[in-house]
């Protein structure tokens, strides 16, 4: 017989027992419920964050207050596994004594976040240098249009400026891009019929490792002699009958088998997005963005420009259907979730951030041969 309230020693030995099955047969599936809820968080998490700071920094430009921009170095969580066992006996008078036994798990986590501003080298490196043809071939090759890289990225094709003056905080002089407009809408309906492509230029010596890459763009035979091509060669002063033209990085020149290709950095590409944005009436009264205005004294609309590129709308109560939203200057400011060409190009400058903020691998695209006549 046991004294009352102690517990006979096979009950207590079967609590620990237990406890310990629950423990160590449990570890397996709190990790993989660990995994499963932590990971999906974060990176929902990560994501959401990551495009609100990009779309706060294209607000900050165009209201002229300085980008600045918080990465995220590394992450990590940290996830603890208790037990407890409890255990209680009753004696009625009379009676055999009963014993029972409780036990209980539980689990916790605790995530930690390394973050680093953006300074320095790597500010330069992400955000000052140009964009070289390796990071636009591969943008290309991550399916991005043609049409949306070289309207956001190019400042200029062989001559024909794709308003270079939007990149500016505030222009004096209203900026043309009809004509690079043009030129983006007819390499997008080309390479929309199969008719031009990008790749590898086979000419010459392989780059040296480090080294921008030379494209090379071809036309198909079957796209000589149309009004899309000939109207292409045109604007950008193309021998019609090469078919096969180098491209190259460069600040001027080309012509007749060259097409030079003037890329812009990233801060630049930001500083031209964010004319989309809708600033509100108040703030525009109030002086808080500068006001272009043309000759005649008309202001300019931006959205003439930006449309068909990215809107970021602007209200002062919190949008619903919003792709990404943030809070600034008293206002929200948001790209609208039904917005395609909008998401589009958010996703594409996102993108090229990311690429820019360490060494592009090299791109294997196929190679474009001269064709022969």
């Amino acid at each position: 017989m046991h004294s009352p309230g102690q517990l006979p020693h096979f009950v207590t030995r079967a609590a620990l027992a237990f406890v310990a099955a629950v423990a160590l047969g449990g570890c397996a599936a709190f990790s993989g419920a660990v995994l499963k809820e932590t990971r999906g968080t974060l990176n929902e998490t990560a994501a959401q964050t990551n495009a609100e700071q990009m779309l706060r920094n294209i607000v900050r430009l165009r209201y002229g207050d300085t980008p600045y921009f918080l990465e995220v170095s590394s992450v990590s969580t940290s996830a603890t596994v208790s037990a407890n066992v409890g255990a209680s006996a009753a004696v009625p008078l009379g009676l055999d004594p009963t014993f029972a036994a409780s036990t209980g798990v539980g689990l916790s986590q605790t995530p930690s976040f390394v973050f680093q501003p953006l300074a320095g080298e790597k500010f330069a490196k992400q955000l000052l240098r140009p964009l070289d043809l390796r990071t636009l071939a591969l943008l290309r090759a991550a399916g991005f249009g043609l049409r949306e890289i070289l309207l956001v990225f190019a400042d200029a094709i062989n001559g024909v400026a794709n308003a270079p003056a939007a990149t500016l905080y505030a222009p004096r002089e209203i900026p043309d891009g009809s004509s690079f407009r043009r030129v983006a809408d007819l390499v997008e309906r080309l390479e929309a019929k199969g008719w031009l492509q990008l790749g590898v230029d086979a000419g010459g010596a392989p780059p040296a490792p480090g080294s921008d890459l030379v494209l090379s763009v071809s036309i198909d035979r079957a796209a000589a002699g149309t009004a899309e091509f000939e109207e292409f060669a045109r604007l950008l002063g193309l021998d019609a009958q090469a078919l096969t033209y180098r491209v190259a990085a460069a600040a001027a020149g080309g012509g007749g088998r060259n097409i030079a290709l003037r890329p812009r950095s990233i801060l630049a590409a930001m500083r031209f997005l964010s004319k989309g944005v809708a600033v509100p009436e108040s703030d525009v009264s109030g002086g808080q963005v500068p006001v272009l205005t043309g000759a005649t004294g008309a202001v300019f609309d931006w959205n003439r420009m930006m449309h068909g590129v990215i809107r970021i709308g602007s209200r002062d109560d919190a949008p619903g259907n919003a792709h990404v939203r943030v809070r600034a200057h008293q206002h929200w400011f948001y790209i609208d979730g039904r917005d395609i060409a909008s998401k589009q190009t958010f996703a594409l400058l996102e993108t090229a951030y990311a690429l820019q903020a360490g060494d592009v691998p090299p791109v294997t695209t196929i190679l474009t041969l001269p064709i022969s006549r």
